[in-house]
């Protein structure tokens, strides 16, 4: 719950509020060294979690949305 208060119940791509379709997704994974903190972690919709871990989605350094090709 930590990361859902963190981003005020909302989606960081798309500002979506529905609490049962939002996940906390790790920025960087936790499996590879990834910390298990706030910090490296974002609120994101369930689909665009699956998206950005198959890595289809990210999200740049400069905090803009990109898309694979």
């Amino acid at each position: 719950m930590v990361v859902t208060d963190a981003y005020q119940r909302r989606c960081a791509i798309t500002g979506e509020s529905t609490l049962p379709v939002l996940e906390a997704a790790h920025i960087r994974p936790f499996a590879k060294s990834g910390v298990n903190e706030v910090s490296n972690g974002m609120l994101l919709r369930s689909d665009l979690h699956k998206l950005f871990d198959a890595g289809f989605v990210t999200v740049t350094p400069e905090l803009r949305v990109e898309v694979s090709a």
